[in-house]
């Protein structure tokens, strides 16, 4: 779970589409040797300092084959005291369906960042986000990314969300969340911690 509470834990990057330059470093050398999938580079949740450094990433992965699978990925690359750089997870998010009718479709790299888009489809995802999420009490959502999207009854939305509770420690984790809008309402389908 990526969250910022204790020592030992996990540091939420509190801006993870900003994604400072070692950060980039670290996940451009752990995936250059990495066989069978490409990697987009989506967000920096954050940083775990062990012997050497875990870094969370979240990514848009396609696999390399002759029909490729795209999914959503949270990628666990790793950074020794030498700088040697790996990855030791791939967890995916979300992964699009082989059937296109009905089935989950990953959006492109480029529409992920929702917020700042500046488009009427962006601004519609946040406002129905914001439907669905904003009557919570206890914890306050932002949406970071948005990653997925399925027609069901109206349409499944899949976000990459930033949770702050609302207590005395303010703890700040991430999310991936679903929520379903349909006839102009919205509804929390799933919260998922990362």
């Amino acid at each position: 779970m990526i969250q910022n509470s204790h020592l030992g834990s996990w540091k939420v990057n509190e801006s993870p589409l900003e994604i400072g330059q070692e950060a980039k470093e670290v996940f451009e050398k752990a995936i250059k040797f990495y066989v069978g999938s490409s990697f987009e580079l989506c967000a920096h949740l954050g940083t775990q300092i062990v012997a050497g450094t875990n870094y969370a990433f979240v990514c848009r992965r396609k696999s390399v084959t002759l029909n490729p699978q795209v999914a959503y990925s949270l990628v666990i690359c790793y950074a020794n005291l030498e700088q040697q750089c790996s990855i030791t997870e791939v967890k995916d998010i979300v992964k699009e369906s082989e059937f296109p009718i009905g089935g989950l479709h990953c959006v492109e790299a480029n529409q992920a960042p929702i917020a700042k888009l500046n488009s009427i489809e962006a601004d519609h995802i946040i406002r129905a986000f914001h439907q669905a999420f904003g009557n919570l009490k206890g914890v306050v959502y932002t949406p970071e990314l948005y990653i997925a999207q399925q027609v069901a009854k109206g349409i499944n939305y899949h976000i990459i969300a930033k949770a702050k509770m609302m207590d005395k420690e303010q703890t700040t984790d991430y999310r991936h969340v679903v929520f379903n809008f349909f006839m102009n309402e919205s509804k929390i389908v799933s919260i998922e911690h990362l």
